[in-house]
């Protein structure tokens, strides 16, 4: 069928100055892109492992150091709050580190910044983490906002004004761009669910769960068809992530470019809750059966539409939680209707997660060892209405919301609907957590017994930037799907590589599987 694609508004957002300015005033604020290199020493003749005492002499810093960088924007009126940060990042701790390195990026965002302060410190367990240096570069200083697209970045070599390191300087570049310059905007985003002569088709399939007959259980197909016979019949069946949405015209249009594409909107994820098959704002993404098998009536329907047409080829591509769940379905039904595939951060054990997934494993660790104890729709890491607005809180689809400035930084960057895709905080539901345990179980039952779960040729592509899982063990886990398997370990990109705060980072993950593409015979362009 074919879709209209309304306005699609937000819930009240005035009496929360932060968010009513954030997305409605979005024109207003900066990006603030920073990377941290390292510590290094000033006089490179001289060593950087000096502190000073309160009386000014010199002493030799303790045998372990862990220290990490915070960055947060400076003025009145940032943008930036306790209860959406958006202003203000930690990098990683590193532990038992004379020297450190850690090449990592960021991205802060603020309005009416006065400069960006920038602290090092040292992680201590017994008393509190010492200031090891501080410092705040100025609005003045700040480089001069450029196009998002040209990637340019600013070298910096800062001497701390304050702290106890002596002879250090902090190595970081930075980079500034203005929050209305967007890799996918709204009109691109529109513009790409319109239908073209000449070009594709854009409409929706609605896959009912022919074992229950609930709206709830329905899953809804996003499908792009070709009106010509120019290209090849080749298609992609794409499978989203946790709490996801198709928010990649760039990358249609990159890698994709004559296929078909089909995006699995499975049960309770992405365009279902703008269809209003989630009555719950905190059940988006929830399994209700905590099983995965519930999926693979998804991706049998799906399929089902494919075939109608009889394409030559047919690509799967999952990305972070669609892993376990297309790898449910190779495992129990097979990989004949697929050609091969690419997994994008593929969500593979929990114990490789991290960012705001590993809070919750290390918090409910023995939770997973004792799902049964638990009910399916059970939530864990409710977010609690801050006590700003504590009063009024925002309530939307039976639920108190809080806004989460993580979402909020990708949005934006690349535009989505507020209905596709939480831009709030969603808690874990035990049904999830049960569902996507028993994956990782059953992948793991059959890697112990050599049991591949494909022999179609697959990529795994990954970043150590990834704020969301491993990747050098997600990586390692490529073996348990099959051995013709190629590797990409990226640096800066984010949890999907295809959405880093740097275009430049996107676009070489998409140039790289656009390689892998072209050498596998899957591209049906000169890529």
């Amino acid at each position: 069928m074919s879709v209209d694609m309304n306005d699609d508004p937000f819930p009240d957002l005035s009496h929360v100055p932060a968010y009513d300015s954030f997305f409605n005033h979005h024109d207003l604020y900066f990006r603030y892109h920073i990377h941290v290199i390292g510590a290094e020493a000033q006089d490179r003749g001289a060593a950087i492992d000096k502190r000073r005492n309160r009386f000014g002499r010199p002493r030799v810093v303790d045998a372990v150091a862990d220290p990490y960088v915070i960055v947060e924007t400076v003025g009145k009126d940032t943008g930036s709050t306790s209860y959406f940060p958006i202003g203000k990042h930690k990098f990683s701790v590193l532990e038992n580190s004379q020297s450190p390195l850690w090449d990592e990026k960021t991205m802060i965002m603020g309005k009416n910044v006065d400069g960006i302060k920038f602290q090092l410190l040292d992680k201590n367990t017994k008393a509190a983490d010492e200031l090891l240096m501080e410092f705040t570069l100025d609005k003045a200083d700040l480089p001069e906002p450029t196009p998002l697209k040209d990637s340019s970045w600013t070298q910096f070599r800062k001497e701390g004004m304050g702290g106890r390191l002596s002879n250090m300087v902090l190595s970081f570049r930075m980079m500034v761009t203005r929050a209305g310059d967007q890799m996918v905007d709204k009109d691109t985003s529109r513009a790409f669910h319109q239908s073209y002569d000449g070009g594709y088709a854009y409409s929706e399939e609605v896959l009912p769960d022919a074992t229950t007959g609930d709206d709830t259980d329905n899953a809804l197909l996003q499908c792009w068809r070709h009106q010509s016979n120019k290209y090849p019949k080749k298609a992609v069946l794409w499978i989203l992530g946790r709490n996801d949405v198709f928010m990649h015209p760039h990358v249609a249009a990159r890698l994709f470019q004559g296929h078909d594409l089909y995006v699995l909107n499975y049960k309770l994820n992405g365009h279902t809750r703008k269809r209003g098959w989630v009555q719950d704002a905190h059940l988006v993404s929830h399994n209700r059966k905590g099983d995965f098998n519930v999926y693979k009536e998804d991706i049998a329907a799906a399929l089902e539409v494919l075939q109608g047409i009889e394409y030559d080829q047919v690509l799967g591509y999952a990305h972070s939680t669609g892993a376990p769940i297309l790898l449910n379905y190779l495992m129990d039904i097979g990989d004949e209707a697929f050609d091969g595939f690419i997994f994008n951060s593929p969500f593979l054990d929990w114990g490789f997660v991290g960012g705001d997934m590993v809070e919750f494993f290390l918090e409910n660790a023995g939770l997973l060892t004792n799902l049964s104890a638990f009910s399916d729709d059970d939530k864990v890491g409710v977010a609690v209405t801050p006590a700003e607005f504590a009063g009024t809180p925002i309530h939307y689809m039976n639920q108190d919301i809080v806004l989460s400035d993580w979402s909020a930084k990708f949005w934006s960057i690349y535009y989505w609907e507020w209905s596709t895709r939480p831009l709030y905080q969603v808690p874990m539901t035990i049904g999830f957590a049960r569902g996507v345990t028993d994956v990782h179980r059953k992948l793991a039952s059959r890697a112990s017994s050599k049991q591949a779960v494909t022999s179609k040729p697959f990529l795994v592509i990954t970043s150590r930037g990834d704020d969301v899982l491993v990747a050098h063990e997600t990586l390692s886990r490529a073996d348990w799907i099959g051995p013709s398997r190629w590797e990409i370990e990226l640096n800066d990109n984010g949890h999907d590589v295809f959405l880093s705060h740097d275009v430049a980072d996107t676009e070489l993950a998409m140039d790289l599987t656009a390689c892998w593409l072209k050498r596998m015979k899957f591209s049906n362009d000169r890529l």
